[in-house]
């Protein structure tokens, strides 16, 4: 009987280890991402996401809380707040990211005495996707005063395996394109994406292309710092 019990034992790490999860949970961690044009190789901004927190939900998922904060190129905030990132983990590694986060800080900045409102479905990265998946569209709207900000994410696919460098180390990575359209008072934007995702890291490389397939600015990390106990 203690033979069987540690046989299982030994099995049950390699069942979840099998189980990729395409976000960074350990908490303390900090992932140093950068911004450029293509173009021109200037910085549009840089990107500190830090996993503040993660804890149990009552349905068995589990939630992880982070901080994003985004300064230009003198260093100078774009976001007077941290843009705080609720990610829904489900016990099988499925994601689930919200499209508004951003949006409602830069809304309550604007308009401090507004209260933003939200309604979206939220971005769903499955854990166990191949090439050639098509992934759930996703869309979302916030109102804050009258004002209507709405995101819409379609044309969700998965393309390929891919093994790809960046200043942070190399990455075995699932390559994502997404079609996404945003719309606000004067304001519409048509972006096309590609974004990497590591197992247990998230995005390592994010590019953004305009509704003429011309490539603009692509994202990085560049550094991982992890909390040392």
């Amino acid at each position: 009987m203690r033979r069987y019990l540690i046989y299982i034992l030994l099995l049950l790490p390699l069942s979840i280890a099998a189980v990729p999860t395409y976000f960074c949970t350990d908490v303390g961690t900090t992932l140093n991402y950068v911004r450029k044009y293509v173009d021109s190789g200037e910085v549009k901004w840089y990107h500190k996401l830090t996993v503040n927190q993660q804890f149990s939900m009552h349905d068995d998922t589990t939630t992880i809380v982070t901080f994003s904060e985004f300064t230009d190129a003198d260093a100078k905030p774009i976001i007077d707040a941290p843009v705080t990132q609720y990610v829904k983990i489900a016990t099988d590694g499925t994601i689930k990211l919200k499209l508004t986060n951003a949006v409602v800080v830069i809304l309550h900045t604007t308009l401090p005495f507004g209260h933003a409102k939200t309604v979206e479905t939220g971005a769903v990265l499955p854990a166990n996707m191949k090439p050639g998946d098509v992934l759930p569209s996703a869309d979302a709207k916030a109102t804050i005063l009258g004002l209507k900000y709405s995101v819409k994410v379609t044309e969700r696919k998965v393309l390929r395996y891919e093994t790809i460098t960046t200043p942070a180390g190399t990455f075995d990575c699932i390559v994502i394109s997404e079609h996404k359209v945003e719309k606000a008072p004067a304001y519409r934007r048509e972006t096309t994406a590609l974004s990497w995702y590591a197992d247990g890291i998230g995005y390592v490389r994010h590019d953004t292309y305009n509704k003429n397939m011309h490539l603009e600015t692509s994202e990085q990390l560049y550094s991982i710092d992890r909390k040392i106990d």
